[in-house]
């Protein structure tokens, strides 16, 4: 069995990220947010000038001057601009995707299903899932030669779903965070899961700034729909990316953004549950960077948890203590 240091190494190195991103104040956090997705505290918007370092974003003919950081100039024709390197780009695909996925399903769930029991550790389960594979499976079958000993021969056979084990799975959250100062966070998520490791998630949250005498000062609201695909599955752990849709409505307008997510849930012990997830994208004119990490104890499919739920929105970081309530169906 895998040990549960090696486990919860991912979930640590992202709640540092989020408690790093949360660190930092700033008077009017809310107004500071709307300005900075709308691009009102900008600059000016004109066109620099050249200075005279052969930089210039355009010459008096029109064409596109040339740079003396570029590999070619732009009139010559037999000249060509060096490939990029994308090892880095598979050392992220073989770091987040690829490692993870090895290592947690091996060969030991190569080809499975994963079902859903009601709720972590239902009716003594070790973890949130059930594996059933697809096709025949390894069995040992005894034979007997004529003077009476025994072989081991190879047979096969069908690993068999739990009674009550689900094809779907839905789990409902109700958060509250605050900054310590004058920033409240309610927050509601949902995820829906399927055997099929393709799923839906939402959250959305309402920020709320009190001024000095308690009244509301601002007030917003940030939300996101996306479409997850579950890479890495066993019982005690499930890993999840995806990307979708990022929004703050307002009476008068609705500002979109992308979003990519990326989370896991780690089932060590009964009745232990440790979550933790990051999304990174924008919104608006602004780069946005939302993490959270929290642990649980999940009783008869009812889960009370505490952690840190943290946000960077442009230059603006929100971040604090959470806790609520989870509702697995």
């Amino acid at each position: 069995m895998r040990s549960f240091v090696s486990r919860f190494v991912p979930g640590i190195v992202i709640a540092s990220a989020i408690i790093l991103a949360s660190l930092g104040a700033h008077a009017g956090k809310l107004k500071n947010v709307k300005d900075q997705v709308r691009g009102s505290s900008g600059g000016s918007g004109k066109s620099s000038k050249s200075s005279g370092d052969g930089s210039s974003s355009s010459s008096d003919d029109g064409r596109t001057p040339y740079d003396a950081n570029q590999a070619c100039a732009p009139d010559d024709p037999f000249c060509e601009e060096p490939a990029v390197d994308d090892a880095f780009d598979w050392l992220y695909m073989a770091l987040f995707w690829h490692g993870p996925h090895v290592l947690i399903e091996g060969d030991e769930y190569y080809d499975c299903d994963g079902y859903f029991l009601r709720a972590p550790y239902w009716d003594g389960g070790e973890g949130y899932m059930s594996m059933a594979s697809q096709g025949p499976g390894p069995q040992i079958e005894v034979e007997t030669t004529q003077d009476g000993d025994y072989l081991i021969g190879p047979s096969t056979v069908t690993r068999t779903v739990p009674a009550r084990s689900r094809s779907a799975a839905l789990r409902l959250t109700a958060e509250y965070g605050h900054d310590f100062e004058n920033v409240h966070k309610p927050s509601g998520y949902a995820l829906l899961s399927t055997r099929w490791r393709f799923g839906l998630e939402s959250g959305w949250t309402y920020f709320r700034e009190q001024s000095e005498n308690r009244a509301i000062a601002d007030q917003l609201y940030i939300g996101d729909i996306n479409i997850i695909h579950r890479f890495a599955q066993n019982e005690n752990i499930q890993m999840r990316s995806g990307m979708g849709l990022r929004l703050m409505p307002e009476e008068d307008r609705v500002d979109l953004g992308f979003n990519f997510t990326y989370g896991m849930d780690i089932y060590p012990t009964s009745p232990l549950v440790f979550s933790a997830s990051v999304d990174i994208g924008n919104l608006g004119m602004a780069f946005l960077l939302h993490g959270r990490a929290h642990m649980g104890l999940v009783f008869w499919g009812l889960e009370i948890f505490a952690g840190w739920d943290g946000w960077l929105i442009g230059d603006v970081a929100i971040g604090g203590l959470s806790g609520g309530l989870r509702i697995w169906l």
